[in-house]
């Protein structure tokens, strides 16, 4: 459930829609992005941990990810409109720039350590729901939505992406089969080119 529903359209999803189809693409491509974030630390957490444990157990786990908190400090300072003093958004910033580049040695530490998954076969239901399911249910979604121009680009893009990085870090922390996991998320993003390029193509033609 984690390698299928949670996609990277963060790190790899946001350049990728700014490159192709400029800003348009990308303040859409941040709805999707935005929403994702949300589910990952909420029912992602929960299905992750409920494989481990019972459901109110696996509640207690979603109230203890720190992102939950942050989200809501930060709907709370835009609603109200409060200025955030200096001292403390400078530092929060550091750390935000650094997040991406963490996530990346967090994945290359889990691929470098990972072992052969039992399951080989496996892997293959993910990669395929990513990269041959999912866009083809895009396109669907948003005729049936009817979504147009660069909604329409960055919504088929952002549900075309590979498995998200952070699925193996939540499926490590929770004991979620990480080394099925991880594996799910190389393949996925070692296909991605394949089906993306041709997929950008196809958008940028006006299909």
């Amino acid at each position: 459930m984690l390698t299928g529903m949670f996609v990277n359209g963060g790190n790899y999803g946001l350049p990728l829609n700014f490159f192709a189809f400029g800003e348009a693409g990308l303040a859409n491509a941040l709805i999707y992005f935005n929403t994702s974030t949300v589910l990952i630390y909420t029912v992602g957490v929960f299905i992750a941990s409920s494989g481990r444990a019972i459901r109110t157990e696996a509640l207690r786990g979603v109230l203890k990810v720190p992102a939950l908190y942050a989200l809501a400090a930060a709907g709370i300072s835009l609603s109200f409109d409060i200025t955030i003093p200096t001292l403390i958004v400078h530092p929060i910033s550091l750390l935000a720039e650094a997040s991406i580049p963490v996530t990346l040695i967090l994945l290359g530490m889990q691929l470098g350590k990972a072992a052969r998954p039992d399951r080989l076969t496996w892997i293959g239901l993910p990669t395929g729901l990513r990269l041959i399911a999912a866009p083809l249910i895009a396109f669907f979604l948003a005729r049936a939505f009817q979504l147009t121009g660069p909604a329409r680009h960055a919504a088929i893009v952002e549900v075309s992406m590979p498995t998200a990085v952070i699925t193996s870090i939540v499926a490590l922390e929770y004991d979620a089969e990480p080394v099925l996991v991880t594996g799910a998320v190389f393949a996925t993003t070692l296909g991605s080119p394949i089906v993306l390029t041709p997929l950008i193509a196809l958008l940028q033609s006006g299909f």
